[in-house]
């Protein structure tokens, strides 16, 4: 073979020889383990996969985060009862505890969007804005003020399941009440996953109950569900 053609190919042979020497190095002998998920990794959060020993901790909430409320009703269409669902990712906010696991009030706040609120149905959605102005520019969002968590085992770590109360105060149409919620949630890989729920009636909050032509008859209790993601990080 002209040596002129040989050179470029021993060249390109040497460069996928490191290439390869390089690539099992780095990742040689996972083969046997689950690759972890890149939207599990917390990159926004420094202190990913720390031992906690009870020092505070700063818990704010992550993309990916949803709100729904839930009624029972009777709609003109349908045979049996159901349940109007409306959902919003757009919640944000912290909770932060001190070493001893307690809420530090003045820095702990959720707040959920309530002017991106939809359900399956447009002109539920348009009666809540208009009629009961839920998610309207004068009352756009719910606020939570969290201040005690109980039956919650301090300090908390990588692995634990995490069952607890939370109480706190909600505002929502500028009527602020007593809520508490009831927390399922796991820690892991520097992020924690959970349900919280809780329920109000339309009369904790003054809110008008739809009357609309297809909603036949319709509960007095919403129940309140949100499931978070969680960042961990040191205070």
């Amino acid at each position: 073979m002209n040596l002129r053609y040989l050179k470029p190919l021993i060249v390109i042979g040497l460069v996928l020889g490191v290439f390869a020497v390089l690539f099992s190095l780095f990742y040689g002998g996972t083969s046997d383990s689950e690759p972890i998920s890149s939207d599990k990794i917390p990159d926004t959060i420094e202190d990913a996969g720390f031992v906690h020993s009870g020092e505070a901790l700063r818990l704010e909430i992550l993309g990916g985060s949803t709100v729904r409320y839930l009624v029972g009703e009777q709609l003109a269409r349908r045979d049996l009862p159901n349940d109007a669902i409306g959902v919003t990712g757009q919640v944000e906010g912290l909770i932060v505890l001190d070493g001893s696991g307690a809420i530090d009030q003045e820095n702990s706040e959720i707040v959920v969007m309530l002017e991106s609120l939809q359900s399956d149905e447009p002109r539920r959605d348009n009666y809540l804005r208009t009629r009961t102005s839920i998610g309207s520019p004068e009352f756009p969002k719910a606020v939570f003020i969290p201040q005690e968590v109980s039956g919650l085992d301090w300090p908390i770590g990588e692995g634990d399941r995490l069952i607890f109360d939370m109480v706190g105060q909600m505002t929502i149409r500028g009527v602020t009440n007593p809520m508490t919620w009831s927390v399922e949630a796991l820690w892991d890989q520097g992020v924690i996953t959970g349900q919280a729920k809780t329920s109000i009636y339309f009369s904790d909050y003054q809110i008008p109950k739809p009357t609309l032509l297809f909603i036949l008859s319709m509960d007095d209790e919403i129940r309140l569900e949100a499931d978070l993601l969680m960042g961990v990080s040191r205070r």
